[in-house]
């Protein structure tokens, strides 16, 4: 709920450069908002301020020295902070995601390692073709006999939810035909990575 996303490409910065967020007091009266939390990867202009009918803004900028040290992966952080009179304060939460992309060349070479047994590029196996996976629908490979649980959750496959198959098949779609689990975040993305890159 509420949820803003940034996006680091492998080799590049993360962008949007800055999360905004507002806030304004209802009744017309001035209010103090604080903010109480954020993840490290984030900078915040400011950590308190003022608000009046006119919105506030809370902004954030991305942290590019923290962000280029971490591993690709999801980074699923919440924002917190309080605004009102100090006896009537509102907590307020706000769900943020980094989302740091992988490297395809290492992901080709996990994919040959991990996945070529089941899945080609061009022709169906015991698992369906995956040239052109990502941004495909769930369940809609041509010629091949989809699970019907598969063909049921229907959704596109994007980052987040190749993510959740690739760490546990059943867990994402259970009774689907494919049983199999990564752990590793790293090389999840990474996998990810080439297969985006393999579907223009």
């Amino acid at each position: 709920k509420n949820e803003k996303k940034l996006y680091k490409p492998e080799g590049g910065t993360a962008s949007p450069k800055a999360l905004k967020y507002v806030l304004k007091a209802t009744d017309g009266k001035k209010v103090r908002w604080t903010l109480k939390s954020y993840p490290k990867w984030l900078v915040p202009e400011a950590t308190s301020g003022k608000a009046k009918k006119k919105k506030a803004k809370l902004r954030f900028t991305a942290n590019t020295a923290v962000i280029d040290t971490l591993a690709p992966g999801f980074y699923k952080k919440s924002i917190s902070f309080s605004y009102g009179k100090k006896k009537k304060k509102t907590k307020v939460r706000r769900n943020v995601t980094l989302i740091v992309e992988g490297n395809a060349t290492d992901g080709r070479d996990l994919f040959m390692a991990k996945c070529s047994d089941c899945h080609d590029l061009y022709q169906n196996k015991s698992g369906p073709y995956i040239f052109n996976v990502y941004g495909r629908r769930a369940g809609t490979a041509n010629g091949f006999d989809h699970s019907d649980a598969l063909r049921k959750y229907g959704k596109v496959w994007e980052e987040e939810n190749l993510n959740d198959w690739l760490a546990d098949t059943q867990k994402l779609v259970k009774n689907a035909d494919m049983y199999f689990r990564l752990k590793d975040p790293a090389e999840r993305m990474n996998i990810i990575a080439y297969l985006k890159g393999i579907s223009p």
